[in-house]
């Protein structure tokens, strides 16, 4: 071994030596997950970085959700909030369910997470709550008000939404499943789901159509859509000062 190598190895030691005295001599951190879920260890910005909500929204929500999910019982002693939290680390880090399940947040074990996310979700997409976060406007006022807004802000008249697909990954479906799975690989070789998404001029969702497959094309996913079929009819009937 050449003395340049011998000297490198030398020097390593000595940096991990003094590393390992100053973690010794340094006080343990102790994090109780509670805690941290509810913001009393993290600053609001973090916080909103790790749950992709304020904290008021985060307990709006969890008081929204908590009628349409389970209590804690025997078999299972996972709160109503940490489930919810635990879903909104999962939607927030785009991460795999065995890495949220080992954050310092939850501590919950891959199948638990993998619960909380299917009970979360089913929570979320009740009528009455979807209704509540992302209604398309169905009269003239409401129409009237997105135009301004649009004029107002992008300086761009008659414009009654933005609209746009994205492709959100997921992973390859079962062979055998609904539908082949080769038509869920998009133009860019991953699968995934084509999402439409329809938002006002404050980037408030509107509407969303998470209906077709990544082979589909965007302009297909438009014609299909009810959004389209609205805006045909205001169209046919005179009111043709309304676009996307």
């Amino acid at each position: 071994m050449a003395l340049d190598e011998l000297f490198n190895l030398e020097l390593l030691g000595a940096l991990e030596e003094a590393e390992n005295k100053a973690i010794g001599n340094r006080p343990r951190q102790y994090y109780n997950a509670q805690n941290v879920m509810e913001g009393l260890t993290i600053c609001p910005s973090i916080y909103k970085k790790k749950f992709r909500l304020t904290k008021t929204l985060v307990q709006e929500l969890i008081n929204i959700l908590a009628p349409y999910m389970s209590e804690p019982t025997r078999s299972s002693s996972i709160t109503i909030k940490t489930k919810v939290f635990t879903d909104l680390r999962f939607f927030a880090s785009d991460s795999y369910q065995l890495d949220i399940g080992d954050n310092r947040s939850s501590a919950l074990s891959q199948p638990s997470v993998s619960r909380c996310i299917a009970e979360v979700s089913n929570a979320l997409n009740q009528p009455n709550i979807k209704k509540r976060y992302i209604s398309f406007p169905d009269n003239f006022q409401k129409l009237n008000e997105i135009r301004r807004g649009f004029l107002d802000k992008k300086r761009v008249p008659g414009v009654v939404g933005t609209i746009d697909c994205t492709h959100v990954a997921i992973f390859p479906p079962p062979s055998k499943g609904l539908y082949p799975e080769h038509i869920y690989v998009n133009r860019k070789g991953y699968h995934s789901i084509n999402v439409q998404l329809i938002c006002d001029s404050d980037a408030r969702i509107m509407n969303v159509n998470a209906k077709y497959l990544g082979s589909t094309n965007d302009s297909f996913i438009w014609r299909q859509s009810v959004i389209s079929t609205y805006m045909e009819n205001l169209h046919d009937n005179g009111h043709t000062s309304y676009f996307y």
